[in-house]
């Protein structure tokens, strides 16, 4: 891979597409996650000017929860209804026809999963296996500022916002090496990792940036914090978890047989003639 290729995040790109598209459907099946998805793929290959794409899928199961066990353990998970399982239901099977299916057919050899891992994982797992190869980590996760380098940028396609080395280090003063010792102190309510009680990022940057007063409140509840919370939220912020393997990336045989074919049959009519190669 020569030119700049996107890194995605795959569940968060097909969550977005079930909350646009979610009530679409063909022939009696749901079809709005896979429409969305695929919609937003040509949107992010003609944004970036590229066809090399990297898909990184999360597991169901979960190793972290070995660590903290409540860790992404919504209270939603213990009560859904009958009709909520159903939507559950369609949902994953459309995220499991894109990774198995349609993806390959329609060319793409770089979509990947990994028992017990997350896409986070996959993709910090890749971007440290690079050297000077340019690429853009497509995801709304912040966790990700962490692997941020001269050839590693972010890009949040909610907000269209692009993250680089030099506006990173701009707008937080820190390393985004040290974004993991932000998260580890201040927690991720997303992923329902508690951290310090009353410390939030804004006050871990300034912790970081020695710019806490040692006598003050929050340097005390920081330092009286660091054993039991911060080294244990560390293993679960830090990227790539422990075990990951770095997936092998490979060429692409982009085939716009392989797209019509795929939104053919799925009756996709607003994008079945868009060019994919």
């Amino acid at each position: 891979m020569n030119e700049q290729f996107l890194i995605l995040d795959c569940n968060y790109l097909a969550h977005r597409a079930k909350y646009v598209f979610g009530d679409l459907s063909h022939k009696g099946s749901a079809t709005g996650v896979v429409y969305g998805f695929l919609k937003d793929i040509l949107n992010l290959m003609k944004r970036f000017d590229t066809q090399s794409l990297v898909f990184c899928w999360d597991s169901k199961e979960r190793k972290r929860r070995k660590i903290l066990p409540e860790y992404k353990m919504k209270r939603r998970e213990k009560e859904l209804n009958r009709q909520e399982e159903i939507f559950e239901k369609m949902f994953y099977t459309q995220i499991e026809k894109l990774r198995k299916q349609y993806l390959p057919t329609i060319g793409f050899n770089n979509v990947f999963r990994q028992a017990g891992y997350e896409s986070d994982d996959l993709i910090a797992a890749i971007c440290k296996s690079l050297d000077s190869q340019e690429c853009i980590i497509i995801s709304a996760d912040q966790d990700l500022f962490q692997l941020i380098r001269p050839n590693v940028k972010w890009y949040n396609p909610r907000s269209h916002t692009l993250v680089t080395l030099q506006n990173f280090k701009k707008e937080f003063k820190i390393h985004p090496k040290q974004w993991v010792k932000v998260k580890a102190i201040a927690g991720c309510i997303s992923d329902n990792v508690p951290g310090i009680k009353g410390v939030g990022e804004k006050t871990a940057i300034k912790y970081i940036r020695s710019e806490l007063d040692k006598s003050s409140k929050a340097y005390k509840t920081i330092k009286n914090g660091w054993k039991d919370i911060v080294l244990r939220n560390r293993l679960l912020v830090e990227l790539p978890f422990k075990g990951t393997k770095t997936p092998k990336l490979q060429a692409d045989n982009l085939s716009q047989n392989g797209w019509d074919e795929v939104t053919k049959t799925l009756g996709m009519k607003s994008i079945r003639f868009r060019s994919i190669i």
